[in-house]
């Protein structure tokens, strides 16, 4: 609703309401007054978010803390994020995490759209729980290694076809 993306450029990590923590909070999640929040954008978004949003500090003791990280991970070959769109690929529901940024076939792409289609090869930067991220990084390197393991197998049938 207030389309702080489109107007701002800058995307929500967190929301901490009280001794609520909401990490990577969707479209949907409304900010209340007291709300903290922390923001990832360049120097001059964040310059123009802070003039129309007015900072309250809120500390509660005892609250745990989620750590979240910003973290990147090559597409590998074999992924099952080749070919998709963000929202087709569903890594914001896989991971509570949001892609901030894609570097693809020698372009940076900052804060990419949800239309944007992720392609092997691809280095793709993403903010969440560092907890919930290790489940895509876990994927990512099972996809590698069965993409080694291919062409592995693939570099042995070449060498007996050329013996014989």
């Amino acid at each position: 609703e207030l389309q702080l993306r489109e107007k701002f450029g800058i995307n929500i990590a967190s929301i901490e309401r009280g001794s609520i923590l909401i990490n990577t909070p969707s479209r949907q999640e409304c900010i209340y007054p007291f709300d903290s929040l922390s923001v990832i954008g360049t120097d001059e978004q964040l310059d123009r978010f802070r003039q129309e949003i007015e900072p309250v500090a809120v500390t509660t003791p005892g609250q745990r803390k989620v750590e979240v990280v910003l973290w990147h991970f090559e597409v590998g070959p074999l992924s099952n994020l080749v070919n998709r769109t963000i929202r087709e690929s569903r890594i914001r529901e896989r991971t509570h995490g949001i892609v901030v940024g894609i570097e693809s076939r020698g372009k940076r792409i900052i804060n990419p759209d949800s239309s944007q289609v992720f392609h092997a090869g691809d280095e793709v930067w993403i903010v969440g729980e560092k907890r919930r991220l290790l489940t895509i990084k876990r994927a990512e390197e099972a996809a590698r290694s069965a993409a080694d393991r291919t062409s592995a197998v693939k570099g042995e049938s070449s060498a007996q076809l050329s013996d014989e």
